[in-house]
């Protein structure tokens, strides 16, 4: 088989696989779930540490009511200790909230069917090329193998590829130094 042939085959069945209307979201329903279970459980995590910050800061509230009113006195002990307790765990808590909301903040992207949308845009757009050497690349890093044999050709391919471009974006391979040229650099250095 020619190469040509062979790779304008690999080409169109790859494209057609992934980016047919709904391919996509059908192999990539996992993450879609996934991801949304994720950050439900992290906003409710969320939730609960944010009830339970104000539980503490209302029993320090409670605990220095009881000093004013003359009940308890300062230098007691059981006072400064459930004050020192509620103290500490309220700066434990208020570190895990800041760490809750920066990862919904920025961390998990949510992949929404319109982020899913605008990444096979994104992934047809790099297929469909001019540069040749280009979209050879992006074809390579979303086939793992093609096999040929009498009557078929299988292609075979990892969906972590995709789950990984889908979270953090497709990977930029243009702007490579040109191995092939000897006289890439412009300035005088080792090369001369």
């Amino acid at each position: 088989v020619r190469r040509e042939k062979l790779d304008e085959t690999v080409f169109r069945a790859v494209e057609k696989r992934l980016l047919g209307r709904g391919r996509l979201e059908e192999l990539l329903k996992e993450v879609l779930e996934l991801a949304d279970d994720k950050r439900q459980r992290m906003e409710q995590e969320l939730t609960q540490a944010n009830a339970e910050r104000t539980r503490r800061r209302t029993a320090i509230d409670r605990l220095l009511g009881l000093i004013e009113e003359g009940i308890m006195k300062p230098s007691d002990p059981e006072f400064a200790q459930r004050l020192s307790e509620n103290r500490e765990a309220v700066a434990a808590i208020t570190s895990r909230i800041d760490v809750l909301e920066s990862q919904l903040v920025r961390g998990s992207r949510r992949i929404t069917p319109a982020v899913l949308k605008k990444f096979s845009r994104q992934l047809s757009a790099k297929l469909h090329d001019e540069d040749s050497t280009l979209r050879s690349a992006y074809l390579r890093m979303l086939v793992y193998e093609v096999r040929v044999s009498k009557d078929r050709v299988t292609i075979t391919g990892s969906k972590s590829v995709l789950e990984r471009g889908l979270a953090k974006g497709l990977p930029r391979l243009e702007g490579s130094v040109p191995i092939f040229d000897q006289k890439w650099c412009r300035l005088q250095d080792s090369n001369l």
